[in-house]
């Protein structure tokens, strides 16, 4: 398991030429702020089929890598080295851990010997694997500290500084002669700037030798990686066949599914690509339907499980035995072959959300026209697409209106009906978001996986030269431009809201989407910069959808799944911590089922 300082090492080791010239620089122009990554799980009880762990899939991440933990959002670059660094940590991670024995005993219905045994084989897997673990870590870490030490010199930091000070002051020359600039000119303004600035960082890297020294390391950590991959299948098989060794022919028979429940628990978590890590047994534990509606859906899950089973296992083998092939097209800079295994890996993933989507629609279609059958829809929905589908702030808004104590009914009815014509109206829109999610964000990650593998490949020079995104960053994003038309219908509706009510009654209410104290006229959204403009909630929906959960619940105290008021100070708070010091913040789950025995009702694992 990664240390937290081994994955800062590692992740500064390969950003430090993008952080040396990116700072909060890289969040104005692209408008995006960095995304977090999720430590662990969320531990969750039982239900109707058992329960299990809904979250993400643990592990330690450093603060480097949260800054640029990547997503279709995030521009320039940085989701794919985001991307990839995930891919890393899931790769140092033990398949097993110690808190996984109850669940051994219990689902297997293990006896007192057999427990015994279970306990020696995860003494013996641990002894093995932590330090084999252990020395691969420790090896990155001393070849991020000696690129650290050649990187992070006075003179660069200086650099770095010097050149966000002249683009600051650059900018605000600008504004004063020709007036502020709306959002699409100040990404210009700054992606003009840092790309003449990261082409010289880029050059002198190369004059300096520095590049090549960095090439030779990072291909040195990649045969490292290669070679662990292959060692730790080996310990992952020889503790399953241990195992299965001691068991009787009833357990044996019990295995397939028990395989099947750790497969979906440890594994379903890892979706990069909206819908791919829904579990539904879990949405409908959590609903908790009268008997007779449950009926209904029960006979569906056998299907589910075994098409779930057989999609993520392909995924996730694909996965595993593809990513020796990637680390070799980083070596041999060979772009061509890391564009078809991406490619194939996002098919694999999208394999695994239209699976839930399948049974998603015929759940729904079982319960009939009912008030269940709606519930377990959106409950799918927020589940899988929760950037989309969780209500919007604009929703909160109303919600919190029609609480108000005293309210005049002509008016609460006024509000009724204009709430009424809002959700009418935002339906196409999320709808729309969620047709445009299936083809938009496996495409991304194709081009952040073609970026990355070019990035790395060409050493520093090439992390300088590509942190722009090159023609991405000039490409249209379809999806950025649909939850902005859905923030400005926010607005609109905001604003009729304010109409109905006192200006005492709308103060009292939630922050929305607009941003109140701007005029009404909901402030000019990520625009960033000097003063009050700064809308974090606007950034954070534009958030892929793992990225976004992961930003809230750093942020999000009150976890509302909205950026309140008194919140938006812990978020440039955030934004400053994530940049390891440096200036910035200026501006601007899965439970389970195995077989028919229910799941691991309430362990973690």
């Amino acid at each position: 398991m990664l240390t937290h300082y081994t994955a800062v090492t590692l992740r500064s080791a390969l950003l430090a030429a993008a952080t040396l010239l990116a700072s909060e620089s890289i969040v104005l122009a692209q408008a995006e702020p960095p995304a977090g990554q999720q430590e662990g799980g969320q531990q969750r009880g039982g239900g109707q089929r058992g329960g299990g762990q809904r979250g993400g899939g643990g592990g330690a991440g450093g603060a480097m890598g949260r800054m640029f933990g990547g997503g279709g959002g995030q521009r320039g670059g940085m989701g794919g080295m985001g991307r990839g660094m995930q891919d890393l940590r899931e790769v140092l991670e033990a398949d097993f851990q110690r808190r996984d024995v109850p669940i051994f005993v219990r689902q297997l219905s293990l006896t007192e010997d057999q427990s015994v045994v279970l306990e020696n084989l995860f003494v013996d897997y641990e002894s093995t694997y932590q330090p084999e673990s252990e020395a691969i870590t420790a090896s990155m870490t001393e070849i991020g500290r000696n690129m650290m030490q050649s990187f992070m010199t006075p003179e660069r930091q200086t650099q770095m500084r010097d050149t966000w000070d002249k683009m600051q002051k650059e900018m605000e020359a600008a504004e004063a002669a020709n007036g502020a600039m709306d959002e699409d000119a100040r990404r210009a303004f700054f992606r003009e700037r840092m790309q003449k600035a990261t082409e010289a960082f880029a050059q002198q890297t190369k004059d300096s030798g520095l590049d090549a020294e960095v090439k030779a390391a990072m291909g040195a950590l990649l045969e490292k990686i290669e070679a662990w991959t292959t060692r730790k299948a080996l310990l992952r098989t020889n503790f399953t066949e241990g195992l299965k060794a001691v068991l009787d022919d009833d357990q044996l028979t019990q295995w397939p599914a028990f395989e099947r429940f750790l497969v979906r628990e440890k594994t379903l978590p890892r979706g990069r690509i909206s819908g791919e890590n829904v579990n539904l047994f879990f949405v409908v534990d959590e609903l908790r339907m009268p008997p007779a509606e449950f009926a209904k859906v029960e006979p569906i899950f056998n299907d589910y499980e075994t098409r779930l089973d057989s999609a993520l296992r392909a995924r996730n083998t694909y996965l595993e035995e593809s990513m020796p092939r990637v680390f070799k097209a980083m070596q041999s800079a060979d772009p061509s072959d890391a564009t078809r295994i991406f490619k194939r890996q996002v098919e694999l993933r999208a394999s695994v959300r239209d699976v839930n989507e399948e049974f998603r629609k015929t759940m729904i279609a079982a319960l009939g026209e009912s008030t269940w059958a709606k519930s377990l829809d959106a409950a799918i929905h927020e589940s899988g697409w929760d950037r989309i589908f969780r209500p919007t702030g604009t929703a909160s808004m109303f919600e919190a209106a029609l609480k108000i104590e005293g309210l005049d009914p002509a008016v609460l009815q006024a509000v009724t009906d204009l709430y009424t014509s809002y959700r009418v109206e935002l339906t196409p829109v999320n709808e729309r978001l969620k047709n445009l999610s299936r083809t938009e964000e496996p495409e991304q990650i194709v081009r952040e996986g073609e970026r990355f593998v070019s990035m790395i490949s060409q050493g520093i020079a090439g992390m300088a030269r590509n942190m722009g995104g090159g023609a991405d960053q000039q490409r249209e994003d379809p999806m950025r431009k649909a939850f902005d038309e859905r923030s400005e219908l926010g607005t609109r509706y905001e604003e009729r809201l304010k109409a109905l009510l006192t200006p005492e009654q709308f103060e009292k209410l939630p922050r929305g989407r607009g941003g109140r104290g701007n005029g009404g006229n909901g402030g000019q959204r990520g625009q960033g910069g000097q003063g009050g403009n700064f809308d974090p909630q606007a950034l954070i929906d534009r958030l892929p959808e793992e990225q976004r959960k992961q930003f809230l619940d750093a942020v999000d105290k009150n976890k509302n799944g909205t950026i309140d008021e008194d919140e938006r100070d812990g978020v440039r708070e955030y934004m400053r911590q994530q940049f390891g010091g440096m200036r910035g913040g200026q501006g601007g789950g899965q439970g389970g089922r195995q077989g028919g025995r229910g799941g691991a009702a309430g362990n973690e694992v």
